[in-house]
């Protein structure tokens, strides 16, 4: 999938001579969002304050290709017991996970909305003895469209939903009806 939706600022800021560019995390947790900067100090944006993860936090290439996006990898080592409490408790399955791209060309920082979109699977703890590290799957939310969706198509269902119409009344006759066309009394005239 290759990016084409840039904005012109954004293309502009990347084509110029010196970019620095940084990694902003978003990871909805129960107890509210995780923000993370994969910088050595906290920065602020968009009133949220990105934690600086630099050097403790990893992210995994992401691989795109035009038909499919692939999963990520997110890695914090040396990481504070209130995170090591929320990987042995907290369910994060199906939980938003953003991850933007940030650019700061001289003193101007632009902010691409969104590099990569999708849902936390899995969320594990693991502690040699020395230094725990917390690791993070996630699905780019492109999976979403090769799960059924679940709905049946039929009178019931959407008489529960919404009362009244009629749309689906007859699709059970239908789908079981054999259909001749043209019928024979066509061809006799």
């Amino acid at each position: 999938m290759s990016r084409t939706n840039l904005d012109s600022n954004t293309a502009a800021a990347l084509a110029a001579a010196n970019v620095s560019m940084f990694a902003l995390v978003e990871l909805a947790l129960d107890s509210g969002r995780l923000y993370l900067a994969d910088l050595p100090f906290t920065v602020t944006w968009n009133g949220n304050d990105y934690l600086g993860a630099s050097g403790i936090g990893t992210i995994e290439p992401i691989t795109e290709t035009d038909t499919e996006a692939r999963g990520i990898l997110l890695t914090l080592s040396a990481v504070q017991s209130a995170a090591i409490s929320t990987a042995l408790t907290e369910d994060v399955q199906g939980r938003e996970c953003l991850i933007r791209l940030a650019i700061v060309d001289g003193t101007t920082l632009r902010v691409d909305p969104c590099v990569w979109r999708g849902v936390m699977d899995v969320m594990t703890l693991e502690d040699d003895g020395q230094q725990p590290v917390l690791r993070v799957t996630a699905e780019h939310q492109m999976i979403a469209w090769q799960q059924p969706s679940g709905a049946l198509f039929s009178d019931a269902e959407q008489q529960a939903r919404y009362s009244g119409d009629k749309f689906f009344e007859f699709s059970a006759q239908i789908a079981e009806a054999t259909i001749v066309w043209p019928s024979a009394a066509f061809f006799r005239s």
